[in-house]
């Protein structure tokens, strides 16, 4: 590399997308392109939610358990007895839609009507 003559380095900057900087105090910057800048981003993000709808898929029958078991023994309203067996209703049909996200969110509801976790 050519020396400036205070014993600093410099490269050429290519012509591409990407370029690396030099910068005395910091080295070599390299300046991501936008397709590396979104992948960086998409990429995990992904990932996280690859993970996490196997684990939405599994939570919904286990609540669905503890609604059914609840019900047993509750002491509602009819009115919070209907609501409850309407959301439970829905969560079931939104898992079996592959809706798993929202089918843990609906059978939450009939949770916090019965007090269960």
């Amino acid at each position: 590399m050519p020396d400036a003559g205070d014993g600093h380095e410099f490269a050429p900057i290519p012509m591409s997308a990407s370029t690396d900087i030099w910068v005395p105090e910091a080295g070599t910057v390299r300046n991501n392109t936008m397709m590396e800048t979104t992948m960086k981003i998409i990429l995990p993000l992904a990932a996280a939610l690859a993970f996490a709808t196997p684990a939405f898929a599994g939570q919904c029958p286990g609540d669905m358990a503890k609604i059914d078991a609840a019900l047993q023994t509750a002491s509602l309203s009819e009115a919070d007895l209907a609501e409850v067996q309407a959301l439970r209703a829905t969560g079931e049909q939104q898992h079996a839609a592959g809706n798993h996200a929202e089918s843990v969110e609906t059978l939450a509801k009939a949770k916090k009507i019965l007090e269960i976790e």
